[in-house]
C-alpha cells in the first residue's frame, strides 16, 4: 500500500520470512501425528486378521480373489505398528528397533525359504491349528509369498533406521515396499494372475502401500517426505503429476482393455482414443502447473523487489535519523544565539526579523525531532496519550495532505493506552497516508475516535474509491497492493502486525456516508484506565 515509515522497514524482512508457507517444523509435526495414527491402524489390522483366522471369518482373513492374508503377516503388522509407536518415545527407541530387527529377519527368512526351496519351520509360527483352512496349492501352507516376504524385510530395515538422521536408507526401503504393493495392485487391475495375483492377497498389497506411507511419515529425517510436502516448484509439480501417473494412467489402460475385450470399439480406434486422452490430460495438467509456477515466480520477484525497496528505505531512515541527530545541537546553539541577539537591545525592526528567524528555526527543530521519533521509539510499552500521538502524526502529514489538495481533519478526545509509542505513530501514519493517497483532490480525510467502557476506537475515513468487500480480508496479506507502481504491499500487513502486537484489533469497511464513497479503517485498543460511561469524543474537528 503506502510507503512505510522508517521504523517499519527495520523489521520487515523478518515479518516477510515469517509469512511464508508452512514451515518444515509444522510438516514434521503433522507427519508424526499421521504416522502414529497409521501405526495404531496397522496394529488393529493385525489383530483383526488374527481374529479372522481364530473364528474363521473369511472377510477378516482377506479371502478374496482366491488368496488369503497369512497369520504371519498379521503378526508382522502388530510388531511393525508397535515398533513405530515405541520409537516415538526417546527412551524406547532401542526396544522399537529390536522389534524392527525381528520383522526384518522374519521377512528375510521367509524370502530365503521361497528362494532356496527350504523350510525353516517359520510358516507355522502362529495359529498352526487354523492352517487346515489353507486353500492355496501354489505355495506351502502358511507361507508368505516371495514379494511380500521381501517387502517385510525392507520394512524391518526401515524400522531399524527410523530415527537416524541424514540417512536415505529409510526412504529407499519405503519406496521398495510401496513398489511391491503397487505392482501387485496393478496385477489385479490388469488380471495378470501369473504376476502377483495368485500369490499376494489384495488386502496385503493395499496394506503395503499404507505401510510405505507410515514409514516415510514416521522417519526422523526423510528426503522423500521433504520433497513431497515442500512448497518449492519441483514439489508442486510432483504433487500435481504423481496422481496422474500412479492412478489415472493405469485406470485409462484398464478402460482400454475392457473396451477391447467387450468389443465396444475397434482396437486401433481404442488405442488412438487412449493416446489422445493421455495427451489432453497431460497437456492440461502441465499447463495448470506452468500457470501456478509462473504465479509463484511472479510473487517471488515481487517479494524480492519489495525487500530491496525495504532495504533502501531502511538505509534512508537511518541516514535521516543520523542527520537529524547531528543537526540538533547546531540548531539549539543557533536558537540560543538568535534569542540573545533579539533580547540584547537591537533596533525594533532587527528584533522583528530575528523573531521570525527564531520561529522558523524552531519549526526546523520540530521536524528533526519528529523524524527521530518516527525512527526510534522507546521499544517498550508505556502509557501513551492517543490524542497526543495522533496530533504529532497529523501535523507531520498535514503539508503532504495540502500538497495533494486533501483536507486533513481530526477530532480532539481523551484516552490513554499502554503501547509502544513509536509503533503507535507508525500505525496512524500508514493509515492516514493511505487515506490521503486514496482521496481525490478537494477531498477530505477525517480522523475520528469513540470511547467505550473499556476500549477506544480510532477510525480513519477517506473519500476515495473504497475497498471492495471481497478484499477486506486479503488486503492485510503481505505483498497485496492495489498500487502496482509505488506500492510494496507491506504497509497494511505491518500495520496489522503492530496493532495485534500492542493488544489491539483492526478492521476495514466502507464509509458511513451514503452519498460519498470511501474506506474506513478502524483500530481498537483497550484503555489503560477504562471509563464507566460512554461519551461523545469528537467534540470539535479542526481543519
Amino acid at each position: 500500500m503506502s510507503k512505510l515509515p522508517f521504523r517499519t522497514q527495520v523489521g520487515v524482512a523478518s515479518m516477510v520470512s515469517s509469512s511464508n508457507g508452512p514451515s518444515s517444523t509444522n510438516h514434521s509435526s503433522v507427519a508424526k501425528r499421521t504416522a502414529f495414527v497409521l501405526a495404531i491402524l496397522h496394529l488393529l489390522f493385525g489383530l483383526a486378521i488374527i481374529v479372522g483366522w481364530i473364528y474363521r471369518i473369511p472377510f477378516l482373513k482377506g479371502a478374496s480373489f482366491g488368496t488369503l492374508v497369512v497369520p504371519n503377516i498379521a503378526l508382522l503388522l502388530v510388531l511393525t505398528g508397535t515398533s513405530v509407536m515405541l520409537q516415538f518415545d526417546g527412551r524406547l527407541v532401542w526396544p522399537g528397533r529390536f522389534l524392527g530387527v525381528l520383522v526384518g529377519l522374519f521377512g528375510l527368512g521367509t524370502a530365503l525359504e521361497s528362494l532356496l526351496e527350504v523350510d525353516f519351520h517359520i510358516d507355522h509360527f502362529l495359529l498352526t491349528s487354523r492352517l487346515s483352512d489353507w486353500s492355496l496349492a501354489e505355495v506351502p501352507r502358511g507361507r508368505m509369498d516371495g514379494p511380500t516376504s521381501c517387502a517385510f524385510a525392507l520394512v524391518g530395515i526401515a524400522l531399524v533406521c527410523l530415527r537416524r538422521r541424514e540417512s536415505k536408507v529409510n526412504d529407499i526401503a519405503a519406496t521398495g515396499v510401496f513398489t511391491f504393493g503397487y505392482l501387485a495392485i496393478l496385477a489385479y487391475v490388469y488380471g495378470l494372475r501369473s504376476f502377483y495375483g495368485y500369490m499376494m492377497a489384495l488386502p496385503t498389497a493395499a496394506i503395503l502401500l499404507v505401510l510405505a506411507v507410515m514409514l516415510v511419515a514416521a522417519a526422523e529425517c526423510s528426503w522423500l517426505r521433504d520433497i513431497i510436502v515442500s512448497s518449492d516448484a519441483g514439489s508442486i509439480m510432483l504433487r500435481r503429476l504423481a496422481p496422474i501417473i500412479i492412478l489415472l494412467l493405469p485406470a485409462m489402460g484398464w478402460m482400454r482393455i475392457m473396451v477391447e475385450k467387450r468389443g465396444l470399439l475397434p482396437p486401433v480406434f481404442a488405442t488412438a482414443l487412449l493416446l489422445l486422452t493421455t495427451i489432453v490430460v497431460f497437456t492440461s495438467v502441465v499447463l495448470g502447473v506452468a500457470s501456478m509456477l509462473n504465479r509463484l515466480d511472479a510473487q517471488r520477484k515481487h517479494a524480492q523487489a519489495a525487500l530491496i525497496r525495504t532495504e533502501k528505505l531502511t538505509a534512508a531512515g537511518r541516514l535521516a535519523a543520523t542527520v537529524s541527530h547531528e543537526i540538533n545541537n547546531p540548531l539549539a546553539a543557533a536558537l540560543n544565539a538568535m534569542y540573545l541577539a533579539r533580547t540584547s537591545g537591537v533596533p525594533e525592526e532587527a528584533a522583528r526579523y530575528l523573531e521570525i528567524a527564531e520561529r522558523e528555526m524552531k519549526r526546523v527543530t520540530a521536524v528533526t525531532r519528529q523524524s527521530l521519533g518516527f525512527y526510534r521509539g522507546q521499544n517498550k510499552p508505556e502509557l501513551v496519550n492517543v490524542n497526543g500521538a495522533l496530533d504529532e502524526v497529523v501535523e507531520f502529514l498535514r503539508p503532504y495532505a495540502s500538497a495533494k489538495g486533501v483536507a486533513l481533519q481530526k477530532g480532539d478526545f481523551a484516552g490513554f493506552i499502554v503501547a509502544e509509542a513509536g509503533e503507535l505513530r507508525q500505525i496512524f501514519s500508514n493509515l492516514i497516508t493511505n487515506a490521503i493517497e486514496a482521496s481525490p483532490r478537494s477531498g477530505s480525510v477525517v480522523v475520528k475516535a469513540r470511547m467505550g467502557d473499556h476500549a477506544i476506537e480510532i477510525a480513519v475515513e477517506d473519500e476515495g474509491a473504497g475497498v471492495p468487500r471481497h478484499l477486506w480480508e486479503e488486503i492485510f496479506e503481505p505483498f497485496f497492493t492495489t498500487k502496482s507502481d509505488v506500492g510494496t504491499g507491506l504497509g497494511l500487513f505491518v500495520v496489522k502486525e503492530l496493532v495485534v502486537k500492542n493488544g489491539g484489533q483492526i478492521t476495514v469497511g466502507g464509509k458511513n456516508s451514503r452519498n460519498v464513497a470511501g474506506a474506513r479503517f478502524a483500530v481498537t485498543f483497550p484503555l489503560a484506565n477504562p471509563v464507566r460511561s460512554k461519551s461523545a469524543i469528537a467534540s470539535s474537528i479542526r481543519p
